[in-house]
C-alpha cells in the first residue's frame, strides 16, 4: 500500500508541475519553432498535469481543477496541434520531435527525458505501428517521433471527458473549453482537415477519438465540415482495413506470441475509437443530424458491425477488454439501428446477410409483420425529443446552442421546446398554424397526464421503472422505459387515438420534421462489394461464427 503523501511532499510536487507547465507552454507558444525534442516535451506534459507515464492512454484521466481550469494551456495545446500545416511541415516537425539537441544539464530537462521514454512503449503499443510498417518505413512511425502527439492528443481528450454541452455553449463554465469557438481556433474546416492530415501520419485512433470528443461539444459547428471532408468514410476506410489485417494475422498458422499481442492490442484500440463514434453520432446527434456525418457510408458501417460481431467469437481476440459481451452487443445494436433509421429493408434494397444477433434484434424490436407505431407512441417520443434538442424550435431557423449561447432557452412552462431569441420565441407564439401558445399548453397536459416529466425525460428523485434494458449496462432513456406506463395513464384520462391535443402535438412535430433532413429511404449507397466474401472468412464452413442470415426485405 502506498504511503500517504506529506504536505511538504504535495508542495513539492505542486512546485513541480507548475514548473513543468511553466517549461512546456514556453516550448509550445510558437508551434512553427520546436525547442525541444519529443520526449522531452512529452515528460513535461506528464509531469505538469500529474499523469503517470504507464498509465493507459484512452482511460478516462481525472484531472485536477488547477489544470481544469488553466485556459491558456489547454488553448495553447490544441492550437499547437491543429496550426493548420503542410504534410511536408508535420514531418518536419515529427522528425524535429526526435532530433533531442535539449541541454540535459538544465534545470528539470533530463527528468522530463525519463518520464517521457518511459510513456514510449505504452503509446507505441496501441496500435504497433511502428511494428507493422514496412522495414522502409519503420524511421517514421519511431517511438520518438510519434509518442508526444499521441500523449497530446490523450491529454486533451481527457480535458474535454467531463464538459458539458450547455455550460460551454452558454458561456458559463469555469473550466475548458470555455465556448465551442474554444475547439475550433482556425475554424471548423481546418480542423477536420487537420486531424485527418494527423491520422495519416500518426495512425493512432486517438485523433479520431478526439474529433469525436469535439463533435459532442461543437456539434453544428463541426459537423458541415465533417460531411464536405468526408471525415465518416474515411474512417470507415480505416476501420475496413484493420479489421482485413487483424483476419490475416488470425489466418497465420504459427503467429509469435508478440504478434498475436500486437494484433489484439491493435483491433482492441480501434474498436475502442469505433464504439465511441457510433456512440456519438448515433445515441448524442439529433437523429436528422445523423444522416449529415454518416450518409453515404451507412450500408458499410453497418456491414462493419456485422463483421465486428462475427469477428468476436474468436477466442484470441476474447481476450480484449473492449470485446466484452456487453460491448459486442452494443455493436450488434448499431448494426440493426443503421439497418431501420436508413431504410435498408425497403425494397428494392438487396438482402444482405449479417449476423443472427443483429436478425434477432431486430425481430425483437419489429416482430413480424412490422408493427405501426400509433399517434401516442410517437408523441410520446416526440415530447422527449424536444426536450433534449440543443437546435431552436421555430420552424426553418437553423440556429444551435452552439450559435446561440446564452440567448439559447428553454419555455419555463412546458420544458420541451427551446428557443435560440426572443425573434424565434415571438415568430413561435404568432405562428398561424402552431401558435406556441396552444401547444405550450397540449404538452404541458400531456405530461401531467403521463405522471409528470420525470416519465419523458432525466429528473432529480426520478419515478422507477419495472424493467429490465434489452442491452446490459446501456442507460435507457426515461421514455422507452416508461412508453407502458404513460399509454396506461393516458388511457385512464382519456387520452386516445383521436384525442385533439395529441394529435395538434403529433401534427406540429411532423411539420418541424419536415424542414430537417431526415433519411427517407429515397436515397441509399451500396456497401463494401467484397463484403460477402470478406464474411465467407468468418462465418461456417470457412471460419469460426454462426451461419449468417438475411435479413427479409419487408
Amino acid at each position: 500500500m502506498p504511503r500517504k503523501k506529506t504536505k511538504s511532499t504535495r508542495q513539492a510536487d505542486t512546485s513541480t508541475a507548475e514548473q513543468a507547465m511553466e517549461f512546456f507552454l514556453s516550448s509550445i507558444r510558437d508551434p512553427h519553432k520546436v525547442t525541444h525534442c519529443g520526449r522531452c516535451l512529452c515528460g513535461a506534459l506528464l509531469t505538469a498535469v500529474a499523469a503517470e507515464p504507464d498509465r493507459p492512454i484512452d482511460t478516462p484521466e481525472k484531472l485536477p481543477a488547477s489544470i481544469r481550469k488553466n485556459l491558456e494551456f489547454w488553448n495553447l495545446l490544441l492550437s499547437f496541434f491543429v496550426t493548420p500545416r503542410t504534410d511536408e511541415e508535420i514531418d518536419c516537425l515529427l522528425t524535429a520531435f526526435s532530433e533531442c539537441r535539449c541541454q540535459l544539464t538544465e534545470s528539470g530537462i533530463h527528468i522530463y527525458h525519463e518520464k517521457g521514454e518511459k510513456a514510449e512503449e505504452g503509446s507505441m503499443n496501441r496500435t504497433w505501428m511502428e511494428h507493422y510498417a514496412p522495414p522502409e518505413a519503420r524511421a517514421k512511425y519511431s517511438a520518438v517521433r510519434c509518442t508526444f502527439v499521441v500523449q497530446g492528443f490523450a491529454i486533451l481528450c481527457a480535458g474535454l471527458h467531463d464538459g458539458g454541452i450547455e455550460p460551454v455553449a452558454k458561456g458559463v463554465t469555469h473550466t475548458w473549453p470555455s465556448t465551442p469557438l474554444d475547439l475550433v481556433p482556425f475554424g471548423a474546416d481546418e480542423l477536420v482537415q487537420t486531424m485527418l492530415q494527423w491520422y495519416r501520419l500518426v495512425p493512432d485512433p486517438i485523433v479520431i477519438q478526439l474529433t469525436t470528443r469535439i463533435l459532442h461539444t461543437t456539434r453544428f459547428v463541426l459537423i458541415p465540415s465533417l460531411y464536405k471532408y468526408r471525415f465518416a468514410h474515411t474512417f470507415v476506410d480505416i476501420v475496413r482495413n484493420i479489421l482485413d489485417l487483424t483476419v490475416a494475422e488470425l489466418a497465420k498458422p504459427e503467429p509469435t506470441s508478440e504478434d498475436v499481442k500486437a494484433n489484439r492490442m491493435r483491433y482492441n484500440h480501434l474498436l475502442r475509437g469505433l464504439l465511441d463514434f457510433l456512440h456519438e453520432v448515433v445515441d448524442e446527434l439529433p437523429q436528422d443530424s445523423i444522416s449529415d456525418v454518416i450518409f453515404g457510408c451507412e450500408t458499410k458501417i453497418m456491414q462493419l458491425c456485422s463483421m465486428i460481431v462475427y469477428l468476436s467469437s474468436d477466442l484470441r481476440l476474447r481476450a480484449s477488454e473492449i470485446l466484452k459481451e456487453e460491448t459486442v452487443t452494443l455493436f450488434a445494436a448499431y448494426g440493426q439501428t443503421l439497418f431501420r433509421f436508413f431504410h435498408i429493408h425497403m425494397y428494392p434494397r438487396p438482402n444482405i446477410p449479417l449476423h443472427p444477433d443483429i436478425v434477432k434484434l431486430d425481430n425483437f424490436k419489429f416482430p413480424p409483420p412490422t408493427s405501426v407505431r400509433t399517434v401516442p407512441k410517437y408523441v410520446i417520443c416526440d415530447i422527449a425529443y424536444f426536450h433534449n434538442e440543443t437546435r431552436c424550435s421555430a420552424c426553418k431557423c437553423p440556429n444551435s446552442i452552439q450559435s446561440a449561447g446564452k440567448n439559447f432557452q428553454r419555455c419555463s412552462r412546458c420544458h420541451a421546446v427551446s428557443y435560440c431569441g426572443r425573434q424565434c420565441q415571438t415568430v413561435a407564439w404568432r405562428d398561424e398554424k402552431f401558435p406556441h401558445k396552444r401547444i405550450c399548453r397540449a404538452i404541458r397536459f400531456l405530461i401531467d397526464a403521463a405522471g409528470g416529466p420525470g416519465y419523458f425525460w432525466h429528473i432529480p428523485n426520478a419515478p422507477q421503472a419495472a424493467f429490465l434494458s434489452m442491452i446490459p449496462g446501456v442507460q435507457v432513456e426515461p421514455f422507452l422505459a416508461f412508453e407502458s406506463f404513460i399509454l396506461e395513464n393516458w388511457r385512464k384520462a382519456g387520452i386516445t387515438e383521436d384525442h385533439e391535443d395529441l394529435n395538434y402535438v403529433y401534427d406540429w412535430s411532423r411539420s418541424i420534421a419536415a424542414t430537417r433532413n431526415m433519411p427517407d429511404g429515397s436515397k441509399w449507397t451500396p456497401g463494401f462489394p467484397d463484403y460477402e466474401e470478406a464474411l465467407s472468412k468468418l462465418t461456417v464452413p470457412l471460419g469460426r461464427g454462426p451461419r449468417r442470415k438475411h435479413f427479409p426485405s419487408r
